[in-house]
Protein backbone atom coordinates (compact mmCIF):
# COMPACT_ATOMS: atom_id res chain seq x y z
CA UNK A 1 0.00 0.00 0.00
CA UNK A 2 1.36 3.25 -1.01
CA UNK A 3 2.70 6.10 1.85
CA UNK A 4 -0.96 7.57 1.32
CA UNK A 5 -2.94 4.90 2.34
CA UNK A 6 -0.52 3.97 5.54
CA UNK A 7 -1.08 8.00 6.17
CA UNK A 8 -5.09 7.42 6.19
CA UNK A 9 -5.20 4.08 8.17
CA UNK A 10 -4.20 6.52 11.23
CA UNK A 11 -6.51 8.86 10.11
CA UNK A 12 -9.51 8.90 13.10
CA UNK A 13 -12.33 8.48 9.61
CA UNK A 14 -10.84 5.61 8.69
CA UNK A 15 -9.72 3.94 12.07
CA UNK A 16 -9.96 0.02 12.02
CA UNK A 17 -10.60 -0.27 8.19
CA UNK A 18 -9.26 -3.14 5.92
CA UNK A 19 -6.78 -1.79 3.90
CA UNK A 20 -8.67 -2.46 0.75
CA UNK A 21 -11.31 -0.04 2.21
CA UNK A 22 -8.79 2.42 2.53
CA UNK A 23 -7.81 2.10 -1.30
CA UNK A 24 -11.97 2.23 -1.99
CA UNK A 25 -11.65 5.79 -0.59
CA UNK A 26 -8.63 7.15 -1.28
CA UNK A 27 -10.02 6.12 -5.33
CA UNK A 28 -13.29 8.73 -4.68
CA UNK A 29 -10.30 11.44 -3.65
CA UNK A 30 -8.10 13.74 -5.44
CA UNK A 31 -4.93 15.71 -4.11
CA UNK A 32 -4.18 19.52 -4.41
CA UNK A 33 -1.36 21.49 -3.29
CA UNK A 34 -2.27 25.30 -2.03
CA UNK A 35 0.24 27.82 -1.00
CA UNK A 36 0.24 30.03 2.58
CA UNK A 37 -3.25 31.86 2.75
CA UNK A 38 -5.58 30.14 0.27
CA UNK A 39 -8.54 29.68 1.88
CA UNK A 40 -10.18 26.38 1.28
CA UNK A 41 -13.47 26.92 2.15
CA UNK A 42 -14.74 30.36 4.07
CA UNK A 43 -17.73 30.51 6.74
CA UNK A 44 -20.73 30.60 5.69
CA UNK A 45 -19.83 28.82 2.59
CA UNK A 46 -21.95 25.62 2.24
CA UNK A 47 -19.59 22.69 2.74
CA UNK A 48 -19.11 19.95 -0.02
CA UNK A 49 -15.61 18.28 1.03
CA UNK A 50 -13.63 16.81 3.41
CA UNK A 51 -10.04 16.92 3.74
CA UNK A 52 -7.02 15.35 5.11
CA UNK A 53 -3.46 16.66 5.58
CA UNK A 54 -0.70 15.14 3.41
CA UNK A 55 1.78 17.98 4.16
CA UNK A 56 1.79 20.91 6.01
CA UNK A 57 -0.55 22.96 7.70
CA UNK A 58 -4.29 24.20 7.75
CA UNK A 59 -5.58 26.58 10.41
CA UNK A 60 -9.21 26.53 11.38
CA UNK A 61 -10.16 30.44 12.06
CA UNK A 62 -13.28 32.01 12.97
CA UNK A 63 -14.23 36.03 12.79
CA UNK A 64 -15.48 37.45 15.83
CA UNK A 65 -17.24 40.73 15.86
CA UNK A 66 -17.52 43.17 18.93
CA UNK A 67 -20.21 42.67 21.08
CA UNK A 68 -19.12 46.15 22.57
CA UNK A 69 -18.26 48.00 19.88
CA UNK A 70 -20.30 47.56 16.77
CA UNK A 71 -17.90 50.24 14.87
CA UNK A 72 -14.86 48.23 15.73
CA UNK A 73 -13.66 45.49 13.23
CA UNK A 74 -14.25 42.04 12.59
CA UNK A 75 -10.98 40.03 14.22
CA UNK A 76 -10.05 36.59 13.39
CA UNK A 77 -9.74 34.00 16.41
CA UNK A 78 -7.79 30.89 15.44
CA UNK A 79 -9.24 27.78 16.96
CA UNK A 80 -6.88 25.29 15.37
CA UNK A 81 -3.81 24.72 13.08
CA UNK A 82 -3.72 21.01 11.74
CA UNK A 83 -1.25 19.25 10.32
CA UNK A 84 0.01 15.82 9.07
CA UNK A 85 -2.72 13.09 9.57
CA UNK A 86 -5.53 15.87 10.69
CA UNK A 87 -8.59 15.67 8.85
CA UNK A 88 -11.56 18.55 8.80
CA UNK A 89 -14.61 19.14 7.01
CA UNK A 90 -16.05 16.15 8.08
CA UNK A 91 -19.70 17.68 8.63
CA UNK A 92 -19.79 18.38 4.63
CA UNK A 93 -20.13 14.79 4.62
CA UNK A 94 -23.38 14.13 7.09
CA UNK A 95 -25.40 17.87 6.37
CA UNK A 96 -25.53 20.01 3.69
CA UNK A 97 -25.25 23.25 5.62
CA UNK A 98 -22.77 26.61 6.30
CA UNK A 99 -19.21 26.35 6.81
CA UNK A 100 -19.03 27.05 11.21
CA UNK A 101 -15.18 28.54 10.29
CA UNK A 102 -13.08 29.27 7.64
CA UNK A 103 -9.98 26.69 6.57
CA UNK A 104 -6.77 28.77 5.88
CA UNK A 105 -3.60 26.93 4.44
CA UNK A 106 -0.97 28.26 7.08
CA UNK A 107 2.68 26.61 5.54
CA UNK A 108 3.66 26.98 1.91
CA UNK A 109 3.29 23.70 0.32
CA UNK A 110 0.29 22.52 1.95
CA UNK A 111 -0.95 18.96 0.33
CA UNK A 112 -4.41 17.73 0.52
CA UNK A 113 -7.03 14.85 0.07
CA UNK A 114 -9.96 15.80 -1.31
CA UNK A 115 -13.06 13.77 -0.84
CA UNK A 116 -16.65 15.30 -2.09
CA UNK A 117 -19.95 14.51 -0.27
CA UNK A 118 -21.25 13.22 -3.49
CA UNK A 119 -18.49 10.86 -4.07
CA UNK A 120 -18.75 9.77 -0.47
CA UNK A 121 -22.47 9.03 -0.28
CA UNK A 122 -22.05 7.10 -3.39
CA UNK A 123 -19.09 4.56 -1.81
CA UNK A 124 -21.53 4.17 1.42
CA UNK A 125 -24.95 3.15 -0.86
CA UNK A 126 -22.72 0.86 -3.42
CA UNK A 127 -20.73 -0.83 -0.07
CA UNK A 128 -23.05 -0.41 2.92
CA UNK A 129 -20.88 -2.12 5.41
CA UNK A 130 -18.10 -0.19 4.60
CA UNK A 131 -20.50 2.92 4.93
CA UNK A 132 -21.69 2.53 8.49
CA UNK A 133 -18.47 2.00 9.59
CA UNK A 134 -17.26 5.17 8.19
CA UNK A 135 -19.86 7.19 9.18
CA UNK A 136 -19.72 5.32 12.54
CA UNK A 137 -15.98 6.64 12.51
CA UNK A 138 -16.99 10.04 11.48
CA UNK A 139 -19.40 10.47 14.37
CA UNK A 140 -16.80 9.61 16.66
CA UNK A 141 -14.20 11.65 15.60
CA UNK A 142 -16.63 14.95 15.72
CA UNK A 143 -17.46 13.53 19.10
CA UNK A 144 -13.86 13.56 20.33
CA UNK A 145 -13.34 17.07 18.71
CA UNK A 146 -16.79 18.14 20.31
CA UNK A 147 -15.38 17.32 23.32
CA UNK A 148 -12.13 18.82 23.17
CA UNK A 149 -13.58 22.26 22.16
CA UNK A 150 -15.57 22.31 24.85
CA UNK A 151 -13.14 21.69 27.43
CA UNK A 152 -10.80 24.43 25.87
CA UNK A 153 -13.38 26.34 25.91
CA UNK A 154 -14.16 25.63 29.81
CA UNK A 155 -10.12 26.54 30.55
CA UNK A 156 -10.35 29.62 28.60
CA UNK A 157 -13.31 30.99 30.49
CA UNK A 158 -11.73 29.72 33.80
CA UNK A 159 -7.99 31.60 32.85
Amino acid sequence: MPLTGNLLSQVHAFKDLTPVEIDRIRQISHTAQYDTGHELFCEGAVGQQFYVILEGEVDIVKAQRSTIDPWRSETEITLATLRRGQSFGEMALLQRDVRSATARVAQHYTRLMIFHRDDVIELCRDDPELGFRLMANLARDLARKLRTSNVSGMQRLIL
